[in-house]
């Protein structure tokens, strides 16, 4: 959560295409370079493309490096100067440019051996000559942790300064003294600008302001936060069982003690060396969690725990150090001082003639009974946070996909470039079913999809406007493009119907399946089996809609307009042959969109995205990442010009998925063990508290006893001073708990802050645990024989 290293980070500024970040469209550099002239709050602003850019330096996967490009204006508005070499100039930038790229520190070093000869040598990227211009600083990242490369915009985009395009994010420095709110004010007057000069492109534009530590952390900070409290809570506990052991540690040696006043030791001296023994059980305590820290930190860089930004960079260094033991001292002077200061003022002629039954003072007992209730608390609070996390990630791990990820491999694909190009519709099916052929005469191998897009792994979001019965709906709905066989193989469940078969091509009838949450809103109580649905586009002359088209939509007051505004794509109606399961299609904290399924084979011929990949699933016997090496081999022995984006197994996906939102592995982890940690000192600590009000009463319940007080008498003064305790703990834990958790809705999935299930069980579990902890005290008190008063 510290400041990035960038000059004056909290100045820093993205500006997206949307007033959310949940949505991404994009800028134009048109707008940009309106937004540099028309401003007056920010200082620069440039623009950037990354997020999920990839560049190959190679033939092989191995040689892919994630990566960006940017203007030249974006390294100055960060301060960033390259340690080798220097950043882009503004000729670099310009469209038609010769290509340059600078590399960072960690590929300078790993694949060029850190060579001084670097700078202006020249290295293929995207089997494009780049010549290398610069060496980023160590720890440089930008747009993300995992850039290690970066090419000067456009990156050969022919339509980067297109009004109207919507590719681009951009950076800014804010002036000094200028406020978040001032600066999106000052956007907002421009863009207003735009729309009234340009009202074709730039009628519903929106742009947002965040600031850059948003952008990066802000669905991290609060787990982080949350881990802090946490701790917080735990060394609380911790302390308040110090205390209670201290105490009844000093009890137990007030004898001593009085003995040692008696040989001439005052209270500064015993004060000292009940001190000293704190301190140093303190010490040994601190050099052991020093260690544990180490092994703990290793372990979480060595198994990937957490997707958190920068988490690379979490090591055990000099302020590490120097705060265990300044936390080690407070915590040393929090839990020893006053039980010290108490138990080296015994009175010596009382302690000596009473001997060990004898009994503290009210002031004690009252803070001691003070501590216990805050120790309950404390816990009831940390283990309700700690099973609202549990139960989310158990929903989390049972929540449907709505397709079944067991033993399936998935192979991203990107296809030859002049097949991109040319949008050669004919050869791209070609290649699917050569790949479908060599995949399929591989072993172990039971079904095989080529489609263009996959669960988990779908490239766009690309909502369309329908009409039934020749009437737009209210209802928009994603449209896929897949391949045959891919609802067997991804284990989608056709619910109605049927899924795609082989004579569903170019020269049947337009057939079309639709996901059951579209049907639903379609064909409420029907059967949607049969139903004829038209996808819409805005209508076009000459690939451009008219003006009066635009006009007219942009008056619209409500939705959906009627059909004057469009036509029908490729001017055909689909059947709906099948009924498909929802599928959580970017991840389990969605919620699944209305989709319907097109087969690559009957795409429309007017096709909007020009498609680039092919997500390839495998479907498997056995381990699916065993074949992927046979995989490689066959794809390419159908075209070597193709190049492996990725491959990975599906229920490795599905867990990265489940541990990597807000409430992701390490979070869940460390919950666990801090619950477990708070649930053992609370118990601890009940039993020391119980344990050592029994030894103070104990002259009490004999006396009792030697009346005539029956057994149950016993356990109602034993078991009544820890429900006691127990009712104040929970009182205040639970009112505590519902303060502290009712902003963890963010990082919870299908579970409420304040979940009943979650506090019953915190407090039944609670309950048990304390009275299996004043079981011992209360075997004790009704083993105790009152002859030993007597006698004493």
């Amino acid at each position: 959560l510290e400041p990035f290293p960038y000059r004056e980070s909290d100045r820093l500024v993205l500006l997206w295409g949307s007033k959310s970040l949940e949505q991404t469209p994009g800028l134009n550099g048109a707008d940009l370079n309106d937004w540099r002239a028309e401003n007056r709050t920010f200082e620069e602003i440039d623009a950037f493309l990354g997020g999920d850019m990839k560049f190959s330096l190679g033939a092989s996967e191995a040689d892919r490096v994630p990566g960006a490009c940017m203007g030249h204006r974006v390294l100055p508005i960060l301060g960033v100067q390259p340690i080798q070499g220097r950043n882009f100039t503004e000729d670099e930038a310009r469209y038609g440019a010769a290509p340059v790229a600078l590399i960072s520190d960690a590929l300078w070093r790993s694949r060029y051996a850190s060579r001084p000869d670097i700078v202006g040598e020249t290295i293929r990227v995207d089997d494009r000559p780049h010549l290398v211009v610069g060496v980023t600083p160590p720890g440089f990242f930008f747009p993300d942790t995992d850039a290690r490369l970066w090419v000067a915009a456009p990156c050969g985009l022919g339509a980067f300064d297109r009004r109207g395009g919507r590719t681009l994010h951009a950076i800014g420095r804010l002036r000094a003294g200028v406020t978040l709110a001032a600066a999106q004010a000052d956007i907002d007057r421009v863009d207003r600008t735009l729309a009234k000069a340009y009202p074709d492109t730039n009628q519903n534009r929106s742009t947002g302001v965040f600031a850059l530590r948003r952008v990066v952390i802000g669905k991290y900070e609060q787990a982080l936060w949350t881990l802090v409290w946490a701790i917080a809570l735990v060394l609380l506990i911790a302390c308040a069982n110090v205390v209670h052991l201290q105490l009844a540690r000093g009890v137990d040696r007030e004898t001593e003690l009085a003995v040692r006043g008696a040989s001439g030791a005052g209270r500064s001296r015993l004060l000292r060396q009940l001190l000293t023994e704190s301190f140093l059980l303190v010490a040994v305590s601190a050099v052991v969690a020093l260690f544990v820290a180490w092994i703990g930190v290793r372990l979480i860089h060595a198994f990937s725990l957490t997707d958190i930004p920068r988490m690379e960079h979490a090591r055990l260094d000099v302020r590490v150090l120097g705060f265990t033991l300044l936390i080690s001292f407070v915590t040393a002077l929090l839990s020893s001082v006053w039980p010290a200061w108490k138990a080296s003022g015994v009175r010596i002629s009382e302690t000596l003639k009473l001997g060990a039954l004898a009994t503290t003072g009210a002031s004690r007992s009252q803070v001691r009974d003070l501590l216990a209730i805050t120790e309950i608390a404390a816990t009831v609070t940390l283990l309700v946070a700690s099973g609202l996390i549990v139960k989310s990630f158990v929903q989390l791990s049972r929540a449907e996909w709505g397709f079944n990820p067991d033993k399936l491999l998935l192979i991203d694909l990107e296809l030859p470039r002049d097949v991109v190009q040319t949008n050669d519709r004919a050869r791209r099916l070609e290649i699917a079913d050569a790949i479908r052929a060599r995949l399929e005469g591989l072993q172990r191998v039971e079904r095989v999809a080529v489609s263009e897009n996959a669960p988990i792994r779908w490239n766009s979001w690309a909502p369309r406007p329908v009409a039934v019965d020749g009437r737009v709906v209210q209802e928009t709905a994603g449209v896929w493009v897949v391949g045959r066989g891919h609802f067997t193989t991804a284990g989608i469940p056709i619910h109605e119907g049927r899924e795609f078969l082989a004579d569903d091509d170019d020269r049947a009838p337009r057939r079309i399946v639709v996901s059951r949450a579209l049907a639903t809103k379609l064909w409420p109580g029907q059967s949607a089996i049969g139903k004829s649905l038209q996808i819409l586009e805005m209508k076009t002359e000459d690939g451009k809609p008219p003006r009066a088209v635009l006009e007219r939509f942009r008056g619209l007051r409500g939705w959906p307009p009627d059909m004057s505004l469009y036509d029908a794509v490729d001017g055909v109606s689909w059947e709906v042959i099948g009924v498909a399961s929802d599928v959580r299609m970017f991840g389990l904290q969605t919620t699944p969109n209305p989709a319907l399924y097109l087969e690559m084979r009957q795409s429309p011929k007017s096709r909007w995205f020009p498609p680039r990949r092919f997500k390839i699933m495998v479907r498997t016997t056995g381990d699916p990442l065993e074949l992927a090496a046979a995989a490689k081999a066959q794809i390419a022995s159908v075209n070597k010009d193709m190049k492996f984006t990725e491959i990975v197994s599906l229920q490795d996906l599905v867990a990265q998925s489940i541990g990597g939102r807000g409430s992701n592995k390490l979070l869940l982890i460390v919950a666990t063990v801090f619950g477990t940690l708070a649930l053992t000192f609370a118990t601890i600590g009940i039993y020391g508290v119980v344990a050592h009000n029994v030894t103070q009463r104990l002259r009490e319940i004999g006396i009792r006893v030697a009346l005539g007080a029956a057994r149950a008498d016993v356990v109602r003064i034993v078991m009544g001073y820890c429900l006691r305790m127990l009712i104040g703990g929970f009182a205040l834990g639970v009112t505590a708990a519902w303060a502290a958790t009712r902003g963890m809705g963010a990082l919870l999935f299908a579970t409420k802050p304040l979940d009943a299930f979650t506090y019953a069980a915190v407090i039944a579990t609670l309950t048990i645990a304390a009275l299996a902890a004043c079981a011992g005290p209360l075997r004790r008190a009704l083993g105790f024989d009152p002859v030993v008063l007597f006698k004493a």
